[in-house]
């Protein structure tokens, strides 16, 4: 029989709980970064002299003048508090669900 990465007939081990956690949260920043920069931008913007009409104006506003990479400033300090914390939440529940589990077997 084929092993790959996971066996549905066994749990997950620590490690790879820790990796789906740390993979997930670098996924999801990757996705939601570009968006978080846009809402800081627009809720940082002058309410009496606005230089961004919207989100969309923001976004290309923000591409032209400084480029795509600008989407993702800060975004290695995300990364650094998202790994651990993705993996932490990850192993805490994997764990707590096996163990309820084994809980209500006996």
């Amino acid at each position: 029989k084929r092993k790959f990465l996971y066996d549905p007939s066994q749990p997950p081990t620590t490690i790879q709980t820790l990796a789906a956690g740390s993979a997930a949260g670098v996924a999801l920043w990757g996705a939601r970064y570009p968006l978080d920069t846009i809402k800081t931008r627009i809720q940082a913007d002058s309410m009496a002299n606005p230089k961004y009409r919207g989100m969309l104006h923001c976004f290309t506003t923000t591409v032209a003048k400084e480029g795509i990479g600008a989407l993702y400033m800060g975004f290695a300090a995300c990364i650094l508090r998202t790994v651990p914390v993705n993996a932490g939440f990850f192993w805490a529940y994997e764990t707590s669900s096996w163990l309820f589990d084994k809980m209500m077997d006996t």
